[in-house]
């Protein structure tokens, strides 16, 4: 008994509780955590070298001729790639941690107490991280395992999901960015959407990539294509996904290139009023001389 006891208090002065490191919950917090935890979500798309800082934009282009520059990609321009390929690992890896953080701030940002104009912003932003993040996955490696919550303590790992089940959660995390997010440069509540962040136009642009994407898939597809086959899985047909491709590209322009063109107007209009106004001048001059 006297050994037991013995052995029961050493446990307790040996456990551990950590005073210096916060959990994902104890972290958000307020309006500064929420700001915080999004930077972090845009950093990893260039911490390490395995996404848009270097591996994933030389695979996208290694089956091209501008693979040849490189002997590490000898695999994917002779189509025998596999899963082990050195190229694989790093790319794969850095786009679930920027899931990861997407899907950390999307579950813990809606109890913090901030201004709801911007919340709805952060969570955007993070949907759109999210989306673009399965986008680049799906269209890597097909078939992926889909998480759009935080790991659970215990929680063990997931099967790959259709593409189908993939895409329709970029369309949504897409669709809800495209409501969200703010313009470039837009301000509202004192608070100013800095250059380098998604913006609604953002959204709309890489919503219409996507159905162009499926569109394209499934056409040929049914062409006979084997590679594209699980996009027969998609029920509508190609000219509805084209059609939504358009649509959002039309957004675009209406978001992007239509305030643009307003000011040119404005701007000839006023330069010509301008000349107008120096052509009199000038007559009046002459007149008078």
């Amino acid at each position: 008994m006297i050994t037991m006891a013995f052995f029961t208090a050493c446990d307790d002065i040996l456990e551990e509780n950590p005073v210096v490191q916060l959990s994902t919950e104890q972290f958000y917090q307020t309006e500064t955590d929420a700001l915080a935890g999004l930077t972090g979500a845009y950093a990893q798309l260039k911490d390490g070298v395995g996404y848009y800082r270097q591996q994933f934009l030389s695979n996208l282009h290694a089956a091209s001729d501008q693979g040849n520059s490189s002997w590490k990609h000898g695999n994917f321009r002779k189509g025998t790639i596999v899963s082990t390929d050195q190229n694989l690992r790093n790319p794969w890896n850095e786009m679930y941690r920027g899931i990861r953080d997407a899907n950390n701030i999307i579950a813990q940002v809606p109890a913090i107490n901030m201004d709801e104009t911007l919340k709805a912003r952060v969570l955007g932003e993070a949907k759109f991280l999210r989306g673009l993040h399965y986008f680049n996955l799906v269209r890597c490696f097909g078939e992926v395992p889909l998480r759009t919550s935080p790991v659970q303590p215990g929680e063990g790992g997931l099967t790959v999901s259709p593409i189908t089940e993939v895409y329709q959660v970029i369309i949504d995390d897409l669709m809800a960015a495209s409501q969200d997010c703010w313009g470039f440069g837009e301000t509202k509540n004192g608070f100013t959407n800095d250059i380098g962040r998604a913006t609604n136009a953002a959204a709309h642009a890489l919503l219409s990539k996507v159905y162009l994407r499926i569109a394209s898939a499934k056409r040929t597809a049914q062409s006979g294509i084997e590679g594209n086959a699980k996009f027969l899985e998609f029920t509508e047909t190609t000219a509805f996904y084209y059609q939504k491709a358009k649509d959002h590209a039309e957004q675009l322009s209406i978001k992007v290139i239509m305030p643009w063109l307003v000011i040119w107007i404005v701007g000839s209009i006023f330069l010509a009023l301008q000349m107008v106004i120096a052509l009199k001048c000038y007559s009046i001059f002459k007149a008078h001389h």
